[in-house]
């Protein structure tokens, strides 16, 4: 019975999420402003490509800026250092 009733739940959140993103869809500049994604940090950016540019590894960067390699990685990728 508890199984039947967390499924229950589960499909009514699903619905409500779809219903939210129907809504949200009828107008495409809401749309686009809700699901643009993640703004860029450019002054985490600069920071770490200043210290890459000072010599310092990626993970010593990555442990500065209080960030993942794999940010510090594709930082360093884009400003082809």
């Amino acid at each position: 019975m508890i199984t039947a009733m967390a499924a229950a739940e589960r499909k009514n959140r699903l619905a409500s999420a779809e219903a939210g993103r129907q809504a949200i869809k009828q107008d495409p500049k809401l749309w686009a402003e809700k699901f643009s994604g993640r703004k860029p940090n450019m002054e985490r950016k600069a920071k770490i490509i200043e210290l890459l540019e000072q010599g310092l590894s990626v993970r010593e960067v990555a442990i500065q800026v209080g960030c993942n390699p794999s940010t510090v990685q594709r930082a360093k990728k884009i400003s082809s250092l």
